[in-house]
């Protein structure tokens, strides 16, 4: 489908994951990177997250091979803290 878009004249697609301002288990952190580096190369990714801070998945977040972040500072207000550590973005 990136494919198709990138075709298409796409630049940037933006891709939700509200699951990772969740706690959780270590398994399903690591499948991220993998399946984010599926992803690449078509088009711009845009990675969205909601609801709450990121802080605690950054990690796993700023591994991604990803071109944007979105993050909910209303929510996650000490993310405006750590978001500039994060030598990715």
């Amino acid at each position: 489908m990136l494919a198709e878009l990138a075709k298409r004249g796409i630049e940037w697609v933006q891709i939700d994951e509200p699951a990772l301002v969740l706690e959780l288990p270590q398994a399903w952190l690591d499948a991220y990177k993998p399946a984010y580096d599926a992803l690449q190369g078509q088009v711009k990714l845009l990675l969205t997250t909601y609801f709450e801070g990121v802080t605690p998945n950054l990690d796993t977040i700023t591994a991604l091979p990803v071109q944007g972040l979105h993050v909910d500072l209303v929510h996650g207000k000490d993310d405006v803290a750590e978001l500039p550590q994060a030598s990715a973005f």
